[in-house]
Order: structure tokens, then sequence, then C-alpha cells
């Protein structure tokens, strides 16, 4: 029992071998991507990390390292988990958003043939650029599904976001609709009359 007690405590301080000043501003770093996404899932945790903050600034300044060491690995433990929660949020909206435009891309294809209609240069441009935004939109989800494999939680999470706003972005220049917000927007005529 003391022996594995003992590799644990062996494995967290061989994960901290930096200085504590890299580890935090490491840690200051996460917490501000976390801060600039502004999910309402992990709001709560946030908090919480905010508060562990401001203790490890206090432990910093008055040079208790025992205290700054404690309060820094149940700081980075938290980020991690509200990295990791957020990952998943992201990467099922993600996916979401490039399948339902796939399907609104296909029905504005399959349109066009019914109505055989011819496009026009200015609508080809768009669909070219949309599909290019699509195809970066994919290629930033692969990435990002690899960097959540390889435990890079800090640029998963900013590839994830990149591939939702490309995939935005494709919607946009289309001039489409993602199925829910057209959705919610039906809802909301209805409720008004």
């Amino acid at each position: 029992m003391k022996g594995i007690l003992f590799l644990i405590i062996i494995n967290i301080f061989a994960g901290s071998k930096a200085s504590f000043a890299d580890r935090k501003r490491n840690l200051d770093q996460k917490i501000s991507q976390l801060e600039s996404i502004n999910d309402p899932s992990i709001l709560s945790n946030l908090e919480e990390l905010k508060k562990k903050k401001l203790e490890i600034e206090t432990a910093y300044r008055s040079s208790d390292k025992e205290k700054l060491n404690v309060a820094l690995i149940e700081a980075e433990k938290n980020t991690t988990l509200t990295q990791i929660s957020l990952i998943g949020n992201l990467k099922s909206k993600s996916k979401e958003l490039m399948d339902s435009y796939s399907i609104e891309i296909s029905k504005l294809s399959e349109k066009e043939k019914m109505e055989k209609k011819i496009l026009q240069v200015s609508e080809k441009t768009k669909r070219e650029k949309s599909f290019a935004y699509t195809n970066l939109a994919k290629a930033d989800y692969q990435n990002a599904l690899k960097f959540e494999r390889d435990k890079n939680y800090l640029y998963s999470i900013s590839l994830f976001k990149k591939s939702i706003e490309y995939t935005n972005l494709a919607f946009k220049t289309n001039e489409l609709k993602d199925e829910k917000e057209t959705k919610s927007d039906e809802a909301k005529k209805e409720v008004k009359n």
C-alpha cells in the first residue's frame, strides 16, 4: 500500500518538474483559453479555477512553496478535467454542424438539379468558397481529434473551435441555415402568431 502511494506521489511530482513560474504561466494560459470560450457547461468549474488562481497568486507572492505546489497540482487537475469536458461539448457541436451542413448542401444541390438551374459565376464562386471552408473544418476536426488523443487539450480545443467557425462560414457563404436554427426560427414565428 505504501509503495503504491509512493509511486503516485512520485508521478505527481515528476509531472511537475517545471518551475513554479512556468507551471503558473501554463495554467494561466489554459484558464484564459477556457474563459474566452464562454461555454455555459463549464461556468461553475471556471469560477472554481478563478478562485484557485487567486490562491496560487497569494501563495506565489508569499513564497510558500508547499502551499503553492498543492494549489498548482489541484488547479492543474481541475483545469484538465474542465478541458476534457469542454472538448466533449465542442467535438459533438462541431460534428453536428458539419453533418447538418452536408445535409443542407445536399438539399440545395438536389433542388438545383430538379429545377435544372445553371449556376452563375458568383454562385459557383460562393460554392467553391464554401467547399474550401468545409475542407478546412474537416481538417481541423481531424487534427483536433489527434491532439485530443495525444492529450494536448489546449490545441484540441482551439482546433475544434476553428472547425465550428469554418462550418459556420460555409453556411453563411451559401446563405444556408442550420436545421436547428431554422426550426427554432419557425417556433418563434408560431409563438408570435
